[in-house]
This record gives structure tokens, C-alpha cells and sequence, in this order.
């Protein structure tokens, strides 16, 4: 029984050590109120041919989705990206989903590293939420 349990404990850490890497934005934002972050980024996100799926310009809350784009007859992926603004900055993750059926099968944050130049989807996004507050430095935080 107690091999059982190191067995098990085993395949935990090794599922946890291979879990995807989460990176979130950080954007200093000082200049703009909570409302025209908001309004803003709802149109960069809406330009990109994403479908805003919360929003919420008092709290500061943004939430946006690709289509889902079938990779096969049952599976398929789907970019997104969230936002939040606390005091003067701005937090987003960006992220594609990976389905099977009717489950997630994955969640791969985008970051500059991880991120082709193609993928407009992000770069766009990102870019202007670099330009609206001010050219500042974007910065990456793991989680």
C-alpha cells in the first residue's frame, strides 16, 4: 500500500511539473480611467474578430473569444484573452484553448517568447494595449 501512494504521488509531480507555463501582463496604465481602458481594449479586441464575452467598465473586468477554428472532425481551438484593471495597471492573459468533444484538453498561454509573429490575434492586441497606456514597458510575471 505505501508504494501505491509514492507511486501516485509520483505521477502527480510529474503531471504538475509538465503543466503549462501561465504568464500574465502586467501594463502600468496611470494616465486613463478604469472606463476608457476598458472601451479601448473592447475595440482592439472586437478588431481582431473577437466576440467579447464580459465586460464590465465599472469593475474593469474584459473578456474576449476567438471562433473556434476545428482542427479536426472533434477537436478545435479557440483564442482568448482577459483583462482586468486594479488601481493604475492593467493585468491580461492571452491564451489559445484546445478541445476534444466537449472537453479541454489544454490551455497554452501566449507571451512575446511563445508567440509567432503571425499570430495577429495576440500581437495586435497586445501592441495596442502597450500603445493606449503610454509606450510604457510591458511586463511578463509568471504565475
Amino acid at each position: 500500500m505505501p508504494r501505491f501512494f509514492s507511486l501516485v504521488a509520483l505521477a502527480c509531480l510529474a503531471v504538475g511539473c509538465a503543466a503549462p507555463r501561465v504568464v500574465q501582463i502586467a501594463a502600468p496604465c496611470a494616465a486613463k480611467t478604469t472606463p476608457q481602458i476598458i472601451t479601448a481594449l473592447a475595440g482592439l479586441v472586437a478588431a481582431e474578430g473577437m466576440t467579447i464575452t464580459l465586460l464590465n467598465e465599472n469593475v474593469g473586468v474584459l473578456q474576449a473569444s476567438g471562433a473556434l477554428r476545428q482542427t479536426d472532425r472533434r477537436s478545435g481551438m479557440q483564442q482568448q484573452w482577459q483583462f482586468s484593471v486594479r488601481g493604475d495597471t492593467v493585468f491580461a492573459y492571452a491564451k489559445t484553448v484546445y478541445t476534444s468533444g466537449a472537453l479541454v484538453t489544454a490551455e497554452l498561454t501566449a507571451d512575446d517568447t511563445s508567440t509567432e509573429p503571425e499570430e495577429r490575434w495576440y500581437w495586435n492586441v497586445r501592441n495596442g494595449l502597450q500603445n493606449l497606456c503610454g509606450g510604457e514597458r510591458l511586463l511578463f510575471i509568471p504565475q
